[in-house]
């Protein structure tokens, strides 16, 4: 019984990566969809156990990078974004200051919602620029759906 549920969570999970890579335009690397379901899976740990804790200071002394992003891409709060553009429904690039190296950083992306998330840099959809990233979400279905989000980057 316990492995016919795992089968059916990687199942599940693979055509989610699936649609994402639909909607970043290509395919997602193995190491990268495995980082989606550890994100995932420690997202849905964050809003489940740390539901009633008050919002983080905007100070992130350990961060390269931080922004909290209203659903029509507005920025809150931020640290070292310089721009968020929202390109279509559940797409929005994030430029952050150039002197942030995006090669060798963590990318953290938790959405406002119960949606499912995706980060890509670099990316066709924000023209492959060095200093920005794709953030895409889509709902239970697969549907490309608007989500407030928070970003955070942290050196490796």
């Amino acid at each position: 019984m316990i492995a016919a549920l795992i089968a059916l969570r990687d199942h599940l999970w693979q055509k989610v990566i699936d649609r994402f890579a639909r909607l970043l335009g290509g395919s997602i690397p193995s190491a990268t969809a495995a980082a989606c379901l550890a994100t995932a899976a420690l997202t849905v740990t964050a809003l489940t156990g740390l539901a009633s804790t008050a919002a983080a200071e905007t100070d992130a002394p350990y961060a390269q990078a931080t922004a909290s992003v209203a659903t029509d891409g507005t920025v809150v709060h931020s640290k070292n974004v310089t721009s968020v553009s929202r390109k279509s429904t559940g797409v929005h690039c994030v430029q952050v200051d150039g002197r942030i190296n995006l090669s060798n950083v963590v990318i953290h992306v938790t959405s406002g919602g119960w949606r499912f998330v995706s980060a890509a840099t670099p990316s066709a959809l924000c023209g492959n620029a060095a200093d920005s990233i794709a953030v895409a979400f889509a709902n239970n279905s697969g549907t490309a759906t608007d989500s407030a989000f928070f970003l955070s980057i942290l050196q490796r």
